[in-house]
């Protein structure tokens, strides 16, 4: 999240913005502040998006059009943090705004007969999602990053306080989503933000043609209690209504070769996040390098 929403009291801020200020009115002014974040200045968040978008786009934008598109992201966001808190307290309004596609409807008839693990990557309200699921009768543990800040533990306390159980990463939270899949919940994390140490643990899996170290937690979890895999998808439509997306219910194949066998499913549910990313690119708000050995530089041409 850009350090211009950082900080407990920020999130307390904005969720009095949230409850207080018509949505129209609130839109505005978050698309406008996130409009003027992007333009101000070369902080590491607004330098990672134009990376991520430069790779995304094979190295093929000029300066111009990327600056373009990593103003759109931070617009996006903008009022998707906006909607997050207006509709956190409007469940009603919320449940009316967001479209399921036939897919998602399948994927939720699955959360409702038995275990899922449901992935997704940081395109638009991805927040929004879990609340979502949570209104719909889904019981939900939410693995998070772990050793959160300040900031992002009042996030979480914020999830909980609507229907999610937010779990940092760890060992007690992952013995505890093996307990939830085993009574017929559903585990929902995240897929696209980069690991930030190398080790044994972590695997370079292909993303849209270049390497990243990305999470694989929810591949383990799969492999190790047979329970299939579905990858979510937020989009916000022009009128600024809301449409969940999904894959279709994955199944991981086991392989003799361990890392074989991580990296060839993890690999299988990226290509579902690929095409989702890459269908609304500047609605992917992830502000951390994905591809940090990427050499592309930003507007260069990757033929020269």
């Amino acid at each position: 999240m850009p350090k211009l929403f950082e900080g407990s009291n920020s999130l307390k801020f904005l969720q009095w913005i949230g409850r207080v200020v018509p949505q129209s009115a609130g839109r505005k002014f978050a698309r406008q502040l996130g409009g003027f974040y992007a333009g101000i200045g070369t902080s590491l968040m607004i330098q990672s998006v134009k990376e991520n978008q430069n790779a995304l786009h094979d190295g093929r934008l000029n300066p111009e059009e990327i600056n373009t598109i990593t103003r759109q992201v931070f617009m996006s966001k903008g009022v998707c943090l906006f909607d997050y808190f207006y509709y956190l307290t409007r469940p009603d309004e919320l449940l009316r705004v967001f479209a399921l596609s036939d897919s998602t409807k399948r994927a939720v008839d699955a959360m409702r007969q038995g275990a899922v693990i449901a992935v997704a990557p940081h395109m638009s309200n991805f927040d929004m999602a879990g609340h979502l699921l949570s209104l719909l009768g889904i019981t939900v543990q939410a693995l998070s990053y772990p050793s959160p800040n300040a900031n992002y533990s009042y996030h979480n306390q914020l999830r909980d306080a609507h229907g999610m159980r937010t779990t940092p990463i760890s060992p007690q939270a992952l013995r505890d989503a093996k307990n939830t899949l085993r009574l017929g919940g559903t585990v929902v994390t995240g897929i696209d933000r980069p690991v930030e140490s190398a080790s044994s643990q972590t695997y370079l899996l292909e993303v849209c043609g270049n390497p990243a170290r990305l999470p694989v937690i929810h591949t383990r979890l799969a492999l190790e209690t047979d329970t299939p895999v579905v990858l979510l998808s937020v989009f916000q439509h022009e009128d600024l209504s809301y449409e969940l997306k999904s894959s279709p219910l994955l199944t991981m194949a086991h392989d003799d070769d361990k890392a074989t066998e991580i990296v060839q499913n993890s690999e299988t549910v990226l290509r579902y996040a690929e095409a989702f990313i890459r269908e609304a690119p500047n609605q992917w708000h992830m502000f951390y390098p994905v591809w940090p050995e990427q050499t592309l530089r930003v507007g260069a041409d990757p033929n020269a």
